[in-house]
């Protein structure tokens, strides 16, 4: 995101989610991305965080989640590691 100029927050806000028991969680995305799109960057997934970010997605339809994966990151990594000083490999 430095790179690239864009403007982020880190974890500015936590959303409540309803589970499907009733019970209520929490969810706090990693990064607010130029002020219109959620971050969540994740190396492993878990059948709850996928569920979470299904629950998010459904109930807040007017917020936009980029999962950025295992597989996505490889390809961030391929197109940047070799131009970004320091990239953690």
């Amino acid at each position: 995101l430095l790179w690239t100029n864009k403007k982020y927050q880190y974890e500015p806000k936590t959303f409540i989610i309803n589970l499907p028991n009733g019970i209520k969680a929490t969810y706090t995305p990693d990064f607010l991305v130029e002020n219109s799109e959620w971050h969540e960057l994740k190396g492993w997934e878990n059948r709850s965080e996928i569920k979470k970010w299904q629950l998010f997605e459904q109930q807040y339809p007017n917020e936009k989640l980029v999962v950025i994966n295992r597989d996505r990151y490889k390809q961030i990594e391929k197109e940047f590691k070799y131009v970004i000083p320091n990239w953690e490999f």
